[in-house]
């Protein structure tokens, strides 16, 4: 597989590690990809899930801040 020029080549930085032209350079980038999806599908599998509205503790109730002060007055008053 990696034929006659294999050991010729003088590769420097990440080529040195990943690439295609020799077996290990080859294993290299398989388990990275394996990394990927791996990493990936835990961050899926660990991400916190989404509660329903009324579950949440900092929920906020839709209750307006101002109400009428009573019966028949037109004035607000704050709560």
């Amino acid at each position: 597989m990696g034929g006659h020029d294999a050991g010729t080549h003088q590769f420097t930085g990440l080529a040195k590690y990943f690439n295609a032209y020799t077996m290990i350079g080859r294993r290299n980038c398989v388990l990275a990809t394996y990394a990927t999806i791996a990493g990936i599908a835990l961050f899926f599998k660990l991400k916190p899930k989404k509660r329903p509205l009324s579950q949440k503790s900092n929920y906020v109730s839709i209750r307006p801040y101002f109400l009428p002060a009573g019966s028949g007055e037109s004035s607000w008053t704050c709560l």
